[in-house]
């Protein structure tokens, strides 16, 4: 049964997309100056070029930059950029067979992913996170491609909050030819009333609101597609599902909004300030390239027709003392150029530090250090600040449980189990590691998470380094030396069935040990 009435979601919807609307004047505006041929705010027409009013290409450089660094630093393409770890619940006996399987898990994970069309969907949502809130649907797809992603813009989204900041609703409106509707949703009830639309007129556009939310009391997300026409309503596919389809980002969040927002509304008052100041300056070179000109009023002269533009005429009463003066002399060239470009540098730098356009070194050019790209990848995660946390909470995380769900439903691959021991009876019980958080997590591996992790590392070593320069023996009394190995493993991301269990060391010291001695006499000699 479904959880809303069609009269409850209808008011739902309608409450959305007041949301939508009240954000849509913020919006608009970054849209315009830096992403216009993103711009879907603005009623236009195929090939028309979106770029009336901008005069600075300092906006769409600099949000390719960001797309491109946060692509590089979060979700690199054909990488394994994170992996499934058990948690630190699960005992050290189960500890080290589980994460052996886990890996084997996150390989066929990212198999999978890198097979689909995420590193696309993903990049095209990137450039909606730049302002504030990105948004990807994941379709069912079929069994050889089971992960099917879409990037859907914001301007074409009703959101709406649910619990603890969470988003509790996603309502999407679809104007789609009416013969891709069995295609897009092959489970869908197609009514008779539609069933003639898609056979007499299959081109013809169709609008369907795609509504998903969520139920508390049977903890499951409904995906319902509804169609309002004629004043009638009807629900013509409903999907529950343990799982949100969606996956809502937003880079940071104020109370009370349910979008967020993103660094490109940070550098907006500077990119309006450089676009009307790029404009300005072209008009500046067009008056002293072309000249303006005054001209004495005879009586004879048109004066409607003056203007002050290049080119242009304005008419006077005289241009000079006496009967001297010429009846046409060119106004004195106004301005400074060397201000007018220290001044635009100063916002374009501005702009590309909010949108961390200059922080991660080219892949081109001259070749450079480890410990400088590390540097300044560790500048660039400083910047994420608060928004990384959040990305992982809203993207990282959600994305990997949601794709694990429709992997392990169209028999992909088997979520490892562990025995998990009932409070309340006492008898243990089998359960999926992905059950509980405390028993799985996820460990991000991208460059960002990397930078961290080799900082931490780094930290270790010279205490070791250090502790041993009072005294060589030092260290294996100070610190847990049989531990240190693992746990450098363990941040670097190395696979764990490379690394050694605490069962396996004493035998693998034994055969260390005895291959030393036999060597060491030959070694003297």
């Amino acid at each position: 049964m479904p959880q809303e009435s069609l009269k409850n979601l209808k008011k739902r919807i309608k409450d959305a997309e007041t949301l939508r609307v009240q954000r849509q004047g913020l919006n608009q505006g970054a849209y315009e100056i830096a992403m216009p041929q993103r711009n879907l705010y603005n009623e236009t027409s195929a090939g028309d070029s979106r770029m009336d009013g901008v005069y600075t290409s300092e906006g769409m450089i600099s949000v390719d930059d960001f797309v491109n660094n946060v692509q590089k630093s979060i979700t690199p393409l054909f990488t394994r950029w994170a992996k499934l770890e058990s948690g630190d619940a699960v005992d050290k006996d189960q500890k080290h067979k589980l994460d052996v399987d886990l890996e084997k898990t996150t390989e066929t994970f990212f198999t999978h992913l890198n097979n689909s069309n995420f590193g696309t969907a993903s990049a095209e949502a990137y450039y909606d996170l730049a302002v504030g809130t990105m948004a990807l649907l994941l379709n069912k797809g079929t069994f050889d491609n089971p992960l099917n992603f879409q990037a859907v813009p914001t301007a074409h989204l009703g959101l709406e909050e649910g619990v603890f900041g969470t988003i509790g609703g996603v309502f999407y409106k679809n104007k789609i030819a009416a013969r891709l509707i069995e295609d897009t949703w092959p489970d869908i009830n197609i009514p008779a009333n539609l069933a003639k639309i898609i056979k007499e007129k299959p081109n013809h556009k169709i609008t369907l609101d795609a509504v998903t939310y969520f139920d508390s009391k049977t903890d499951q997300w409904y995906y319902e597609v509804l169609w309002f026409h004629n004043k009638e309503s009807e629900r013509l596919l409903t999907r529950t599902t343990k799982y949100n389809p969606w996956i809502i980002v937003r880079w940071t969040k104020i109370a009370g909004e349910v979008e967020g927002r993103g660094q490109l509304l940070k550098a907006l008052p500077d990119l309006k300030m450089l676009n009307h100041g790029k404009q300005m300056a072209a008009t500046t070179v067009q008056m002293n390239a072309f000249g303006c000109y005054t001209m004495e009023e005879d009586g004879i002269v048109d004066t409607r027709s003056a203007e002050i533009a290049p080119g242009g005429f304005l008419i006077v009463k005289s241009n000079g003392g006496g009967g001297s003066s010429p009846s046409i002399a060119a106004l004195p060239r106004v301005g400074d150029s060397q201000n007018q470009e220290f001044f635009f540098q100063g916002l374009e730098s501005n702009i590309k530090q909010l949108l961390m356009a200059n922080k991660l070194p080219d892949e081109g050019g001259a070749v450079r250090s480890p410990t400088e790209i590390i540097e300044r990848v560790k500048e660039f995660q400083v910047d994420y600040g608060t928004a990384y946390g959040r990305i992982m909470y809203e993207y990282v995380i959600p994305l990997f449980r949601t794709c694990l769900m429709v992997l392990e439903e169209t028999g992909h691959i088997t979520i490892p189990k562990i025995a998990i021991e009932n409070p309340v009876s006492g008898n243990k019980e089998e359960k999926k590691i992905t059950d509980n958080a405390a028993f799985t997590k996820i460990k991000m591996l991208s460059p960002v998470a990397k930078a961290q992790a080799l900082d931490d590392v780094q930290s270790t070593v010279q205490s070791v380094q250090m502790t041993q320069a009072l005294d060589p023996r030092l260290p294996l009394v100070a610190y847990k030396a049989e531990k240190i190995p693992e746990w450098i493993a363990n941040k670097l991301g190395m696979p764990k069935e490379l690394v050694r269990d605490e069962k396996e060391l004493p035998g693998a010291l034994a055969t260390f040990q005895q291959l030393f001695g036999e060597q060491q006499p030959e070694a003297q000699a």
